[in-house]
């Protein structure tokens, strides 16, 4: 063969071994993952851990307030026992 050929032929070679790798790469599997970030959040340690340290200190606060709810209550419900128990006495004299 001539060196001209040669050059040819090794050109040509290379041309399709560029021209082919998009093919190859195009032939590969494709994959796409997600993340659920909601699974992550409720099953890491350090968001069990976060947790666990917010139930903590809002379950002291939610007591406190539970307990202030039911004094309140209480105290409602004999403010409106006494104002029942002090018109009963009263009589109601007619218009002049």
């Amino acid at each position: 063969m001539t060196t001209s050929m040669f050059k040819t032929l090794a050109a040509s070679l290379a041309w399709m071994l560029v021209a082919a790798a998009p093919v190859a790469a195009a032939a590969q599997e494709l994959k796409v993952g997600y993340v659920n970030s909601e699974r992550v959040l409720r099953e890491a340690t350090p968001a069990k851990a976060a947790q666990a340290k917010l139930e903590a200190e809002f379950s002291k606060r939610d007591r406190e307030l539970n307990d202030q709810a039911v004094k309140a209550q209480g105290s409602g419900r004999q403010a409106r026992q006494g104002c029942a128990y002090a018109g009963r006495g009263r009589t109601h004299a007619a218009p002049a």
